[in-house]
């Protein structure tokens, strides 16, 4: 159990750190795209680089937060048939809605990094604006899925634990 707390609180500071980011990005979000209406409006002319900035940092965004929405049951989580089942199909129903997502975001993760990986060592560059380095917008994926990875384990753990003490 020592080991479930600890990671707990690591992936519980971890997961504050990326949502207080995210609000970040959700500021500049909204400061990039009103500079932009406002150039476009009275200029006739916006900020070229916005579209892109903006793309990324939706991105961003929705990893950074995922994490947090897991822990807090925020996600889209379909739960009509859980709620009328009953018993040992309840049970079973949800130990496997975890399993997905264990499987899911391990997924997310695992290619997360080797397109990390890849991009960099081939150095492949967005055709943007920007010039942006690719691994650099995948690298924000990779540690949102890695840490929304770690919390379904953890929530995984916590629902075999509360099972088997309930046996």
């Amino acid at each position: 159990m020592k080991a479930y707390l600890f990671l707990d609180k690591t992936v519980s500071s971890i997961e504050r750190i990326l949502v207080i980011l995210a609000s970040i990005m959700v500021y500049f979000l909204g400061i990039v795209i009103f500079l932009n209406v406002l150039g476009r409006f009275f200029l006739g002319k916006g900020i070229a680089w916005s579209t892109d900035i903006s793309g990324y940092l939706l991105v961003f965004i929705a990893f950074f937060v995922g994490p947090w929405l897991l822990k807090t049951n925020g996600h889209v989580y379909i739960d009509m048939f859980i709620d009328k089942a009953a018993g040992k199909v309840k049970t079973g129903l949800k130990l496997f809605s975890h399993f997905v997502i264990v499987a899911v975001t391990l997924l997310f993760a695992w290619f997360g990094l080797t397109t990390v990986i890849d991009n960099y060592q081939t150095n492949v560059m967005l055709m943007d604006v920007l010039q942006t380095k690719k691994y650099l917008i995948i690298i924000p994926i990779f540690v949102g899925s890695l840490i929304m990875f770690l919390r379904a384990v953890l929530m995984l753990w916590k629902e075999t634990q509360f099972r088997n003490a309930e046996m």
